[in-house]
């Protein structure tokens, strides 16, 4: 989502001096803004992922991540039974709510109930265009953001190069004063609940 050659050129830092911080700085900036909005996937194509859940008898199961599409679910099957995309208006199968958040909803079909009679592999993400493409950039402005606040932090000498683990807890500590209410103001809706 974001790069060490972006943040050197957001904060004007040439050559490679810097490296060996802005290096585990990126990662820790990212894996701080993916635990703040809840999400394991923000960028497509993302790594399929599968889930197994139990059926409830309804017609709704709300995956663990989102945003995807119908598309992006290559594998759905209730007692061991495939469950295709609907292509019609009047058929069976499932189609994906995108006004929810992570909803697949049968049409003439059910979840049966059942203990881990379940199956969903999919790949979720938010795309590079549209309206998925405009929050992937307010995420990654954020990100650099955050990112540019701690690396500001250190050329004050408040902080040492450290491990990502330590750059995690400067993030954490960051947020806890309060100074980073713009940056996660700006990732607010797009946070997991």
């Amino acid at each position: 989502m974001i790069t060490t050659t972006g943040l050197k050129a957001r904060l004007n830092i040439p050559g490679t001096s810097e490296d060996a911080w802005l290096g585990p700085l990126t990662l820790a900036a990212e894996g701080f803004v993916k635990r703040y909005l809840g999400r394991n996937h923000l960028e497509k194509p993302g790594t399929a992922i599968s889930e197994i859940h139990n059926g409830d008898g309804d017609v709704v199961l709300v995956a663990r991540e989102f945003p995807f599409t119908a598309g992006d679910i290559t594998t759905l099957t209730v007692d061991g039974e495939t469950i295709t995309a609907k292509t019609s208006w009047d058929g069976t199968g499932f189609y994906v709510d995108h006004d929810s958040e992570g909803e697949i909803i049968l049409d003439g079909l059910e979840f049966n109930r059942g203990r881990q009679n379940i199956e969903i592999v999919y790949k979720p993400g938010f795309g590079t265009s549209g309206s998925d493409g405009a929050a992937l950039t307010v995420i990654a402005e954020a990100t650099y953001q955050i990112a540019a606040r701690l690396y500001n932090k250190k050329s004050e000498g408040a902080y040492s190069n450290f491990s990502v683990g330590e750059v995690t807890e400067a993030f954490n500590n960051l947020a806890r004063a309060g100074e980073l209410q713009d940056e996660l103001a700006l990732l607010q809706p797009f946070r997991k609940l």
